[in-house]
């Protein structure tokens, strides 16, 4: 397993290209902890350099809090220091979601009902788009500010969505790489596989 993500490390680097941003400002990778069970995902980061005794480092995570439904409406998180949990904001709402990491508090929903193609993110005032985009490579997520892309979630392999690559161009926060992450892999992996 160890040789698998390093030899898979050393192929991201060298064969990637990243997808979208020329430049990246921060790389984070998201996979399942376990194979074959959705209850739990780690971030990792590429440590630096002069580290070698390890490829990656682990940041945080996302995790069902109650790991006997299929599909679960409470997922506690955590990326670096930040800390909280992701939720349905409404029961009859099914899609309608809210975020609180200590005293931040984002609300993200489809634009479109029933259509998880173009979600709304609304944190501090402002409003961000995140759209799933579809090519040979796989499924990608891309978060919009008010300009431009500033971060995307895809794929690692394609046709497998247990590993992510989540990258950032310019100043993005945890909580909204935990928002990012998060539609990634419910959207991205357990809902369409019903």
């Amino acid at each position: 397993m160890i040789r698998h993500r390093i030899a898979s490390f050393i192929g991201l680097i060298s064969v990637f290209g990243f997808k979208l941003f020329g430049q990246v400002d921060t790389v984070v990778f998201l996979s399942l902890a376990s194979f074959q069970d959705e209850s739990e995902w780690r971030f990792h980061v590429p440590k630096p350099e002069e580290e070698i005794s390890s490829i990656e480092l682990e940041r945080g995570y996302l995790r069902k809090r109650w790991t006997t439904d299929r599909i679960c409406t409470d997922w506690d998180c955590e990326f670096g220091e930040t800390r909280g949990f992701v939720r349905l904001k409404w029961k009859n709402k099914a899609n309608d979601w809210e975020a609180r990491f200590g005293n931040e508090y984002l609300s993200f929903a489809p634009i479109w009902r029933g259509q998880f193609d173009q979600w709304r993110v609304e944190w501090k005032g402002k409003e961000y788009k995140i759209k799933l985009e579809l090519d040979n490579d796989g499924i990608a997520y891309v978060l919009f500010d008010q300009k431009q892309a500033i971060a995307q979630s895809y794929n690692r392999f394609f046709g497998e969505f247990e590993d992510w690559i989540i990258e950032t161009n310019g100043d993005v926060s945890p909580e909204q790489i935990l928002v990012l992450s998060f539609i990634s892999i419910y959207y991205g992996l357990i809902i369409n596989a019903q």
